[in-house]
């Protein structure tokens, strides 16, 4: 096929990766604590004030970037090919989410029952090779590391979608709003396998974030938004709007009066939380396409490292969730030794992201010196052959 000129990496999704690996890190920890006693303040996140979470984020935007790399603008290979790499994308998945496995094998060993049946990790320790056998076929996974698995079933699903997305494009929208459709309709169709994922509600973001990537409607919202320096408004006043009806639902509950907005369910994906995190991601596109300086700063970079790294981060992200709240709760208890953990999750998750980043760029200027040494003798060959045809002849004296 006939490939488009590649566009400049938009940094802005490392960016806000990067805060959303950060943001799960902090909530999976701290719902742990919580459940093992702890009474003190939650670390902030944004999630704290909205209805959706970092999950939808990133389901989104890994869908965008298969979409970008193996179906739209940037796919410069054939299917067979794309095919292969998405496949060799999915064991990398598969093979990190059983790796983490492993490791809260290890864990459980020193954990208590209690400790067991907060995170729990006790169907793991009672029954192991049970619990072995429906992790291998994705039926169960230890909370964190489940949604690892619903990546591998929807790229598994790509390489079938790859010829109707590359005809559809942007119009591929209307089947799977159709599928979100029939999902709300008969969410029992959808409540299969490991997590609180239903299979068809969480494809529309996923199969959405794609349809993006080949639609290049992303980039022309960058360019549209460029022109427009006022959009952050409205979309800033739907955010607070949003916030402020979230607010007072979480007040209310605490006082006895439920106001249960309907559409806010996470398994289901509910129409509240599609809404919201496209208002969230909005917002924080325009903002930031606006101050590309916020990214490109120094601390900007660090948080794009760790984004540009998802997968290995995440899945460090998730085995500290388990190991950090265990040592809290055996050897740190109380406010101080959740937020001395809660600040060494945050840095140990940036370092690893530069540290990954810095071994790329190794490993990218190691396979490309012997190319530049070819060139670069290429080049002195022809310039020295140049110089010796014009050298003046040799007049004997």
């Amino acid at each position: 096929m006939t490939s488009t000129p590649r566009r400049e990496r938009d940094h802005v999704i490392d960016f806000l990766r990067g805060l959303a690996l950060i943001t799960i890190l902090l909530n999976h920890f701290s719902g742990f604590a919580y459940r093992l006693g702890y009474a003190g303040f939650a670390f902030p996140t944004m999630t704290m004030v909205g209805y959706s979470s970092a999950a939808e984020v990133f389901f989104l935007f890994s869908g965008y970037l298969v979409g970008l790399v193996h179906v739209g603008q940037r796919a410069e290979v054939d299917w067979r090919r794309a095919t292969l790499r998405i496949v060799g994308r999915m064991a990398q998945i598969y093979s990190m989410a059983l790796a983490v496995w492993v490791l809260l094998l290890a864990l459980v060993s020193v954990a208590s029952p209690d400790e067991l049946t907060a995170v729990g990790l006790t169907a793991l320790a009672g029954q192991p090779a049970l619990a072995a056998r429906d992790l291998l076929l994705m039926r169960e996974a230890p909370m964190i590391i489940d949604i690892l698995f619903v990546y591998v079933l929807y790229m598994g699903l790509t390489p079938l979608l790859i010829p109707v997305l590359r005809r559809l494009r942007g119009r591929f929208i209307v089947p799977l709003l159709a599928l979100y459709g029939l999902s709300q309709a008969l969410p029992e169709l959808g409540d299969v396998g490991a997590g609180p994922w239903n299979r068809l509600a969480w494809a529309l973001p996923f199969f959405g974030g794609m349809t993006l990537a080949v639609s290049g409607a992303l980039e022309r919202a960058r360019d549209w938004a460029g022109r427009h320096p006022r959009a952050i408004w409205p979309l800033a006043g739907a955010l607070a709007l949003f916030t402020v009806v979230f607010l007072l639902d979480a007040w209310g509950r605490r006082l006895g009066v439920v106001f249960d907005l309907p559409g806010a369910d996470k398994r289901h994906l509910g129409p509240v939380r599609v809404l919201h995190v496209v208002v969230v991601l909005a917002t924080a596109f325009v903002f930031f396409w606006r101050r590309p300086r916020l990214v490109a700063s120094a601390a900007g970079r660090v948080i794009c490292a760790a984004g540009a790294n998802s997968l290995e981060v995440f899945a460090f992200g998730a085995a500290y969730c388990y190991g950090a709240v265990l040592l809290w709760h055996q050897a740190l208890p109380g406010n101080g030794g959740y937020v001395a953990l809660s600040l060494l999750g945050i840095a140990l998750t940036l370092v690893l992201g530069w540290a990954l980043s810095a071994r790329k760029r190794v490993i990218s200027t190691r396979a490309t010196a012997p190319v530049a040494r070819a060139e670069s003798l290429i080049h002195g060959g022809v310039h020295g052959l140049a110089a010796h045809e014009v050298q003046p002849a040799s007049t004997g004296h």
